[in-house]
């Protein structure tokens, strides 16, 4: 099995990345790690979560008057075909991981 990128808390990814996303509260996990952001800090992490999991957006378009889902959405749809690595490691290196 190929060794895959490191980042800076010593874990690879992807377990770095599952770290990051429980910390910050993306996951449904009751971690008691767990830091509830607030949305104008969770929020622009996402999108890049969505990438990582589910790859690029492929859901219809939620109605303008959900405003909340309807950023989410054009967030992650602006990410377009970014690979499910890059956006692992986009967002461990937002959440305060180093550059691998």
């Amino acid at each position: 099995m190929a060794m895959m990128g490191r980042g800076g808390c010593g874990l690879q990814y992807p377990e770095q990345f599952y770290a990051a996303t429980s910390f910050v509260g993306l996951d449904s996990s009751t971690s008691p790690t767990k830091f509830n952001f607030s949305n104008s800090t969770a929020l622009p992490l996402y999108p890049l979560h969505k990438q990582a999991t589910a790859g690029p957006c492929n859901t219809p378009e939620p109605s303008t008057w959900k405003m909340v889902e309807h950023s989410k959405w054009a967030s992650w749809k602006q990410l377009g075909n970014m690979s499910s690595m890059e956006a692992m490691r986009l967002l461990c290196e937002n959440t305060g991981g180093k550059r691998s």
